[in-house]
């Protein structure tokens, strides 16, 4: 970014009040919220396969900031999407659309023992659904 841009910046944060400053701080925590939300309803199609991406990518982005009311804030967020998929029974198909979507395939938000398990479970869906081949 221009150096002088920087500069006007920083100069007009300056100026702000502190509830001003709390408040473009806040807005700084939202920002993510503000992707997720733009990027999800720009799609046509949005598919299931983006939720636990995206959950992961905020919950990231939630980690503890300096001023009391923006830690405040990150935490109260972070315990909503805590609180989000949580059943066993409900983690199971986002984790398999999200596996099955190219774009994904990794899975950096799974730990090692649920990305086996994903991955045999599916193995084993595809050969059950596989005709029987003649020899």
């Amino acid at each position: 970014m221009d150096k002088n841009l920087m500069s006007h910046i920083s100069k007009d944060m300056a100026m702000l009040t502190d509830d001003e400053q709390k408040m473009a701080e806040l807005i700084e925590v939202l920002k993510p919220w503000k992707t997720v939300t733009t990027l999800m309803s720009s799609k046509t199609t949005p598919t299931t396969s983006m939720i636990l991406p995206l959950k992961e990518m905020i919950f990231k982005s939630m980690a503890p900031g300096d001023e009391a009311a923006v830690k405040e804030a990150k935490a109260a967020i972070a315990l909503y999407l805590e609180q989000r998929y949580t059943d066993p029974d409900l983690q199971k198909y986002p984790q398999n659309t999200t596996a099955w979507d190219p774009r994904f395939k990794s899975l950096p938000f799974l730990n090692e023992p649920s990305f086996v398990r994903l991955y045999r479970d599916l193995a084993t869906e595809i050969l059950e659904h596989e005709p029987q081949r003649q020899a």
